[in-house]
Parts: structure tokens; sequence; C-alpha cells
């Protein structure tokens, strides 16, 4: 810890004795049991909240990473089929009449319907991928709801135990 959230931590401390002192009229010291319950709330969410960024980050270079190669593979695809269209309309250009020509534009019209079916396909994979990283995050929204939930309970059986409250 800094010497800057130290102090930072010092004086949220002794905001906190005030406030008990001023609203409660008790006094609490220093090393009072409460506050070692507080310090620690802070530590855990602190952590939680590491743990989190550190997720949140994992997150964004895997959706960066899918973006990349779903943009690397559209592009090569793309190429691919356009190429392949290419050749296939200049050789059927000498050797087709006008009949053979509407043939023609009947395959490259599957083959942008098969194109799009495979992109579609892909882009459907993707989707579940990143839904699955979203229930990952929303688990761990709801397990820092239930500890700080966990947390505020076992204060209050504490004080109640302590007989503050």
């Amino acid at each position: 810890m800094s010497e800057t959230e130290s102090t930072y931590a010092n004086s949220k401390i002794e905001a906190i004795i005030r406030t008990v002192a001023a609203k409660h009229g008790i006094a609490l010291g220093r090393n009072d049991p409460i506050l070692i319950l507080y310090t620690l709330n802070e530590l855990l969410i602190i952590d939680f909240a590491r743990k989190q960024e550190e997720l949140v980050q994992q997150f964004r270079m895997n959706l960066e990473e899918i973006a990349d190669n779903w943009n690397s593979n559209m592009e090569t695809k793309s190429a691919k089929y356009v190429g392949d269209i290419e050749n296939q309309l200049f050789q059927r250009f000498h050797s087709l009449q006008e009949n053979q020509i509407e043939n023609f534009n009947l395959a490259v019209s599957q083959a942008y319907t098969e194109a799009a079916s495979i992109s579609r396909k892909q882009s459907l994979l993707q989707l579940k991928f990143l839904r699955s990283q979203l229930r990952n995050i929303k688990l761990l929204a709801v397990m820092n709801i239930a500890v700080s939930i966990i947390t505020l309970l076992f204060s209050i059986a504490f004080l109640k135990a302590m007989n503050f409250v």
C-alpha cells in the first residue's frame, strides 16, 4: 500500500470513528473489531475489483482476437469466392451462349447465398461465445453482491453479539 493510499485509508477510518461517536455516542478505538471488519471488507472489494478488471481485460483481448480472426477469415474467404467467381465467369463467357450465361448467373447467385450462409453460421458461433463470456461476467457480479450481503449480515450479527445494536 502506498503512502497516499495509507493516508487515505487512515482518514476514512478516522471519519468512521468520528461518525460513530457523533451518531451513536460510542467511542471506537483504532483496534476495534468493527474497524477490522471494515478493513477486511475494503481489501476484499479491492481484490475483487482487480480480478474483475483482469477478467474484463481478458474478455476484451478475446473479443479483439475473435474480431481479428473473423475479419481475416472473411477477407480470405471473400477473396477466394471472388477469385473463383471471376475465373468461372471468364471461362464461361468464352464458351457459353446466351442461355448458358443465364445458368451461370444462377450459379453465381447460389455461390453468394452459400457464402452468406457460411458467414451467418460463423457469426452465430461467435455470438454464442460472446454470450458465454457475458454470462461469466454476470455470474461474477452476482457473486460480488452475494459476498457483500454476507459481509453485511455478518457485521449486523457481530454488532448484535457485541450489544452495539
